[in-house]
């Protein structure tokens, strides 16, 4: 499923009674603030190399981002034959303008894609005197000033819950998409959002895999769970625990 966010912003100045005509801001909403950054999705490979090019993964390095408070992104390449065939992104990095660049060892090439960074809106105080304390599910990384414009815009979401991804990325080829025929699975091809719109899913792929969202994942073969949002949370739990326990003589 691919989505994007509305490209219509949604104003909160109205004339007469502001608490009668101006509705608060809520969750479903996305905003950037004074400026749209954006971050590293992923990289288009335009030209893998060589044929047996390449014996041992290549370096991958991105540019560095424009603004002081970012954070270059980083990733590893994947070879097939011997040449690059997929860059997987261990940061995504933040604070991007313009058009990032990738650099691939060797005569390998590829070009980034550039994902916006949007604030999702989780909750906002009801609206007194014109004024909403709006809160965010994700920190701003940078300091925001007074007078700093900030569009709301309704974010394109699709729900897809409980949803059965079975060799999805095999192709619709019947004679070589089938397993028994070599038909592979790409589990990235599973979901795309693009452009600020979000897809929201819970699935299961034909090995038992079990995902929610991009965030975690539960590998039943293997007995793992990993994902960016679990191993946030982890952190966020453990570190306090070892704190405490380095706080014990």
């Amino acid at each position: 499923a691919y989505v994007g966010a509305s490209t219509l912003p949604h104003t909160y100045v109205s004339g007469g009674d502001v608490e009668t005509f101006v509705t608060r801001p809520y969750d479903g909403q996305v905003v950037y603030l004074d400026a749209l950054y954006n971050s590293i999705s992923g990289v288009t490979i335009t030209n893998g190399g060589s044929d047996s090019e390449y014996t041992n993964a290549p370096n991958v390095t991105f540019s560095a981002p424009s603004e002081p408070w970012g954070i270059t992104a980083t990733g590893v390449a994947r070879l097939t034959n011997g040449k690059v065939s997929f860059i997987d992104m261990i940061s995504n990095g933040r604070g991007y303008t313009g058009s990032p660049t990738v650099t691939i060892d060797g005569s390998a090439t590829g070009t980034c894609d550039i994902l916006p960074t949007y604030y999702v809106v989780s909750s906002a105080t009801p609206i007194v005197g014109g004024i909403s304390t709006v809160t965010f599910t994700e920190r701003v990384p940078y300091a925001v000033g007074v007078g700093t414009t900030v569009p709301f815009f309704k974010q394109s979401r699709v729900l897809a819950s409980s949803h059965a991804f079975e060799y999805i990325g095999s192709g619709n080829t019947a004679l070589s998409a089938l397993p028994q025929r070599g038909g592979v699975a790409i589990p990235e091809n599973e979901t795309t959002s693009i452009n600020g719109g979000l897809v929201i899913y819970t699935s299961t792929d034909q090995a038992g895999n079990f995902k929610i969202g991009d965030g975690v994942i539960i590998n039943q073969l293997e007995g793992s769970i990993s994902g960016d949002a679990y191993q946030r949370s982890l952190f966020a739990n453990i570190t306090p625990y070892i704190l405490a326990l380095g706080g014990i003589d």
